[in-house]
């Protein structure tokens, strides 16, 4: 995640998704610019990342290319924000983070 530690760290938590996750959550000021810290972190053959900020999708894609699948989420502060087209869009678009569990594995990978 990123933004405010302690927020994020709060909303994390409260919605069960550190437990889920086994305690693996990162939280950085701007997580975009961190992708070599991320990858260092958890070694991967791919990445999937979900946010409701259009910017941040445009700058992963565009940073890690076929090695990430974007998903922006329509729900949030930011998801509605059409101020800024950015490019490359999103890969997958879902309306609530739940809808997340909807998805296939196949999905994640284009």
């Amino acid at each position: 995640s990123d933004g405010d530690q302690l927020f994020q760290r709060y909303k994390i938590r409260s919605a069960g998704l550190e437990e889920a996750v086994e305690g693996n959550v990162l939280i950085y000021v701007h997580k975009e610019q961190e992708t070599a810290d991320i990858q260092s972190r958890f070694p991967a053959r791919h990445y999937v990342m979900l946010d409701d900020k259009a910017r941040i999708h445009a700058a992963l894609k565009t940073g890690l290319g076929d090695l990430i699948t974007t998903v922006q989420v329509c729900q949030g502060k930011y998801a509605l924000d059409t101020s800024v087209e950015y490019d490359p869009k999103p890969d997958l678009v879902i309306e609530s983070i739940g809808d997340v569990r909807e998805l296939t594995a196949s999905q994640f990978r284009g």
